[in-house]
């Protein structure tokens, strides 16, 4: 358990630092195209100004994201829903933001057209900020959490029987299995990592719930199933088909959802669901 608080430790120093450096090379870059009529401002006070808006937009947009994964409605949408709702609503506390600035350097007394070109610049600039940084950290965040190639894939879930961990395991299952609705319950095709959410996916729906997914597999020790990516555990019967793809695979299940096989995976899946690549070719 220290391990894996250590390991989400370092996760989020990463997801921070990665972030904030984005941030900056988004400062510099618009301070160097200077849009939006910051041309007229002096050197100075467009690196200055950048700054304090990519500053700002960094700490609104995470706020606003971490309010919205707060709301069982939210955490039912998708990852790209969830961060367009969260850039269209940082956007508005935004425009107070960049307004003071603009006040401050030019004077700046808006018109109502002005305001809406406002929201339209805001959300341009965000959105293309915050989808590129959630693509880059993933992809870094992932790369940090892969197995090496020295370590050995385990892909079925083990529990912890001993000791503490017996009470964690059980906690676990008890936290999975009776926060789902009752008809995905008995209806387990996979889970899916998405952001700090388990999206259990079913036959003809799905749920998210906010655990840990070291948590969530314990959750379903008690299904014939396995890890077969870092963030993607499917059940034994829900595959219909394999494809190869070099070093990786993708498995399809019976609700058609498409599943990523990465490479420390890709021995067990194809020993497990080899023969059904025939039939996805």
């Amino acid at each position: 358990m220290r391990d894996f608080a250590k390991l989400q430790a370092q996760r989020w120093l990463l997801g921070v630092a990665g972030r904030a450096g984005l941030a900056v090379l988004f400062a510099a870059l618009l301070a160097f195209l200077a849009p939006f009529g910051t041309y007229r401002f002096r050197t100075v006070e467009l690196i200055g100004y950048w700054t304090i808006q990519m500053a700002a937009w960094l700490v609104l947009s995470q706020v606003v994201t971490w309010i919205l994964a707060q709301l069982p409605a939210m955490r039912a949408r998708s990852v790209v829903q969830q961060r367009i709702a969260a850039v269209i609503l940082a956007a508005l506390p935004m425009m107070v933001v960049t307004g003071i600035a603009n006040n401050m350097i030019s004077g700046w007394q808006p018109e109502p057209s002005e305001v809406a070109e406002l929201f339209v610049s805001i959300t341009l600039i965000g959105g293309a900020y915050t989808f590129l940084a959630d693509w880059l950290m993933t992809d870094m965040l992932d790369a940090h959490a892969e197995p090496t190639s020295g370590s050995t894939a385990l892909p079925f879930a083990v529990p912890d029987v001993a000791g503490d961990g017996a009470s964690d395991a059980a906690a676990a299952d008890n936290a999975l299995i009776d926060r789902l609705p009752p008809h995905i319950r008995s209806d387990i095709l996979c889970l899916q990592v998405e952001d700090h959410y388990v999206r259990v996916h079913g036959h003809h729906s799905s749920a998210m719930v906010l655990m840990r997914f070291s948590d969530a597999l314990r959750g379903i020790n008690h299904l014939p199933g396995a890890q077969v990516h870092r963030s993607w555990w499917v059940a034994t019967g829900a595959v219909t088909a394999l494809r190869r793809n070099g070093r990786t695979a993708q498995l399809t299940l019976s609700n058609g959802t498409a599943v990523p096989v990465s490479q420390p995976y890709l021995a067990f899946a194809v020993r497990t669901w080899g023969g059904l690549a025939a039939a996805a070719d």
